[in-house]
């Protein structure tokens, strides 16, 4: 009996191993014989020689399978006048990874048949909200299934941003710019060039534009003194009913209390790795042992270094162009209020570098 099912799937030209590992959906194909006679539908003919384990209802859908995947070697993409510029990375049969070798939390989209690398980069930078896109590094396109994984930093969407996919992954560990790739078949890695996202019109000083890149406000920065990591992230709090409030936000601590600061104006910087330098190195040791954190605000290039409330002496207030002792918070920072332009950053973690002796 075997044997003759063997026949009859050899017959409509389709392997015995194949179907049973796969499955077979009822309604995918016609088979008919080279003089066109009458067709046998594949799923019922498969159906009956193999019996109902072979039901099928799990078959690949394959319908891309022949479809010719000429990626582009860059795509580029604009959203509220700035411009997100994509490069491929590796060859053929890569997805991203960053300088660990991790991959990145992804956000899933799936488009029509027709769609290319280009309409990923599309789905990518205009469908997501404006915070969302800050944490943007690349994405990834299976053009044989018309996929596309919008790739972000470990931990930075939100059940929100999730919700806004047709599925997600974030259980990965990726953080920073994608550096690397490893083997995924019929993946293409697009990598967010560092210092994309800029701006496409010009402004001046006194009114700069609303937009921001990914350079401006990262999800995390580190700051060396001494020997010493500071290590900074973006801080979202987690009671925030609407997280695309992040975007506008300033430190506070566990009681909604701001904190006294130093501010500098960091005459046109666009770079919130700048604002760690100065609150790293601009205070005296002993000030710096109570920083919290920093406030930026990438539209109009300032930066306010985080203290807990009295610990600011006079000296260190001379050393900042404008600053404020009248807040009250104190330990770290565990929440954020409305200010609109401005980023919360809250400092990690210190970290004394290790020093080998050679004998």
């Amino acid at each position: 009996m075997f044997y003759q099912k063997c026949i009859l799937l050899s017959f409509l030209g389709v392997s015995v191993a194949g179907a049973a590992h796969t499955g077979l959906r009822s309604s995918v194909s016609v088979v008919s014989n080279s003089e066109g006679s009458p067709s046998i539908k594949l799923g019922e003919a498969l159906g009956e020689a193999l019996g109902s384990e072979a039901t099928p209802s799990t078959i690949p859908d394959n319908r891309n399978s022949d479809r010719s995947c000429d990626d582009p070697s860059s795509a580029d993409e604009s959203r509220s006048g700035d411009t997100y510029e994509f490069q491929r990375e590796g060859e053929r049969d890569r997805i991203c990874i960053d300088s660990n070798d991790n991959e990145y939390d992804y956000g899933e989209i799936e488009l029509d048949d027709d769609k290319n690398a280009e309409d990923c980069a599309t789905a990518c930078v205009k469908d997501p909200d404006e915070d969302t896109l800050e944490h943007l590094v690349g994405y990834n396109w299976n053009c044989k299934e018309s996929l596309c994984h919008c790739l972000y930093e470990n931990d930075d969407l939100t059940e929100s941003e999730e919700s806004s996919f047709d599925s997600f992954d974030d259980r990965n560990s990726g953080s920073g710019s994608v550096d690397g790739t490893e083997s995924e078949d019929d993946w293409r890695c697009y990598k967010l060039d560092d210092g994309s996202s800029s701006s496409s019109s010009s402004s001046s000083n006194d009114n700069k534009s609303g937009n921001r890149s990914n350079s401006c406000n990262p999800s995390s920065v580190e700051q060396n003194r001494r020997g010493i990591t500071y290590a900074f992230k973006r801080f979202r709090s987690s009671d925030q009913s609407d997280q695309s409030d992040q975007s506008d936000r300033v430190c506070t601590d566990s009681s909604d209390r701001k904190y006294d600061y130093g501010e500098e104006e960091l005459d046109g910087s666009d770079e919130a790795d700048d604002c760690a330098t100065k609150c790293v190195n601009k205070p005296d040791r002993e000030t710096l042992e109570h920083l919290v954190g920093f406030d930026w605000n990438c539209d109009q290039s300032r930066c306010r270094c985080l203290y807990e409330n009295n610990t600011l002496s006079d000296v260190d207030k001379a050393v900042f162009d404008d600053f404020d002792s009248d807040n009250n918070g104190v330990g770290s920072v565990e929440n954020t209020d409305n200010e609109n332009d401005w980023r919360c950053y809250r400092l990690e973690s210190t970290t004394q570098d290790i020093i080998a002796s050679i004998a």
